[in-house]
């Protein structure tokens, strides 16, 4: 229901799921074939030149890559330098804040924050922008305090649309972003979290990169941890997004694929209506949405100077379940769109290479894994070679080292810490994403490989305020 002066009161209509992007079956053939492809090269390089490893030729191939990102972003930085500027403060030409937008604050089970949160919207955002809180089937009070909250201050109620999703709705927050788009009349959508923050001049720096040119679909802001000093977990998230958004940054500087982060983000009514609306079986609406863009020849920039702040996760085990549903969902369309992220003729080539630059992240614990088991047999049977040996032992400290020089750079570029400390922090991060990492893509390979019809059991991320 839909509540607006006078209060009244419109049910949403339960849909079916638009698009069933997400067949089980097929997504578990797809990733039988992709691995065997990779198994026979695999295979046939141990066979016929057993001398090279595989999985060492798939590091050298994501740290060229990075290589080759970072090195867009040195020259850049030089050019920058001669002209008398610096490259981390240029901004597109600003303009004014002139358009209609439609702020959508999807709330699930949100009773810690969600007053604050829209207090926060209502104060940062520009009178004529429209603010859109979903309630989505709420059951811990959610809606008492938004009817509260919209009793209460008269002044917000010409913009604030508060929807109460009703228990029979399509669950998911895909589905949520599809009402919303059906409510919601603005050309232009900015979503955020339930938890999230922002900036006065967020909008201004956002709508200078999202009107630049017409095929840009959407910009994604530079993700903050808020609560980052609450623990060493916390801390390794905020390092982990520093990183990301060095890595966003460089794509973005490279013209290639720049991928939403689920909060934070502007984008054009036009390009969701083009590909097909949120797909409601995906379990990441964000990366889901991000490939068919791509895929259809649009553009994500990153606006680096824009942040946007959510809460950290503080204990491991919900972190895990965290990174498991995103390593699925990534996953999975990694395997729904693989071929056409190979074959397309409206994505670039320079976009197809970094997304088949990404899903190689997704192959190479299983690489690594089948590599040890062939240079332990060939131990027993007294074939292998030292070096052989010593290159299969190295693979997964060569994996966590290598994130460290990147990291490095991105925390001194961004949070500027002494040397020392920053060096410490990357290491530190190095360390725990390597541990959180392996563990979870196994699990999502086997889940997919093993139980393709299992359901997705959704944790909720809790959020304090």
């Amino acid at each position: 229901m839909l509540l607006k002066p006078p209060f009244t009161i419109q049910h949403l209509p339960t849909r079916e799921s638009i698009r069933a992007f997400f067949e089980h079956r097929r997504v578990q053939r797809n990733l039988a074939i992709w691995l065997a492809f990779f198994l026979g090269v695999f295979v046939t390089a141990e066979i016929y030149v057993p001398q090279i490893s595989v999985p060492l030729g798939l590091v050298s191939f994501m740290l060229i890559y990075v290589i080759f990102l970072t090195g867009i972003l040195v020259v850049k930085r030089f050019k920058a330098k001669k002209e008398g500027l610096n490259l981390i403060d240029i901004v597109p030409e600003q303009v004014p804040v002139h358009s209609s937008i439609s702020v959508i604050l999807p709330a699930h089970n949100e009773v810690g924050v969600i007053a604050e949160s829209v207090a926060h919207f209502m104060n940062v955002t520009p009178e004529h922008y429209d603010v859109w809180v979903m309630n989505d089937r709420s059951i811990d009070g959610t809606h008492l305090i938004l009817e509260d909250l919209f009793e209460a201050n008269p002044q917000w109620q010409a913009r604030l649309n508060i929807v109460h999703r009703p228990p029979e709705a399509v669950a998911g927050k895909s589905a949520v972003l599809n009402d919303a788009l059906a409510l919601s009349t603005s050309p232009i959508l900015a979503i955020f979290d339930a938890d999230a923050r922002i900036d006065q001049d967020f909008f201004p720096q956002m709508l200078a990169y999202l009107e630049q040119d017409e095929r840009i679909a959407a910009v994604q802001a530079r993700k903050m941890i808020s609560n980052a000093n609450t623990n060493l977990l916390t801390k390794c998230q905020q390092w982990e997004y520093t990183l990301d958004a060095h890595i966003q940054w460089c794509r973005d500087l490279a013209g290639s694929a720049v991928e939403l982060r689920g909060n934070g983000f502007l984008i054009k009514r036009e390009a969701v209506e083009e590909v097909g609306l949120w797909n409601e079986n995906s379990i990441t609406d964000d990366l889901d949405l991000s490939t068919r863009l791509h895929l259809k020849g649009w553009l994500i920039r990153f606006a680096h100077q824009a942040s946007v702040y959510e809460e950290g996760i503080t204990q491991f085990k919900p972190l895990l379940k965290q990174r498991e549903r995103w390593a699925e969902g990534s996953l999975r369309r990694y395997l729904d769109f693989g071929g056409a992220i190979l074959l397309s003729k409206e994505a670039s080539l320079r976009t197809r290479t970094d997304m088949f630059a990404y899903w190689i992240n997704f192959l190479f614990p299983i690489l690594m894994v089948l590599e040890l088991c062939v240079v332990g047999g060939a131990t027993v049977f007294g074939q292998a070679t030292r070096l052989h040996q010593l290159l299969a032992l190295s693979l997964l400290p060569m994996f966590g080292l290598a994130f460290i020089p990147t990291l490095y750079n991105a925390i001194r570029r961004f949070e500027h810490p002494p040397r020392v400390e920053a060096m410490k922090a990357a290491v530190l991060t190095g360390i725990y994403m390597t541990a959180v990492w392996f563990p979870i893509v196994f699990y999502s390979f086997g889940k997919v490989l093993f139980k393709p019809n299992a359901p997705f059991k959704w944790e909720k991320t809790h959020h304090q305020g």
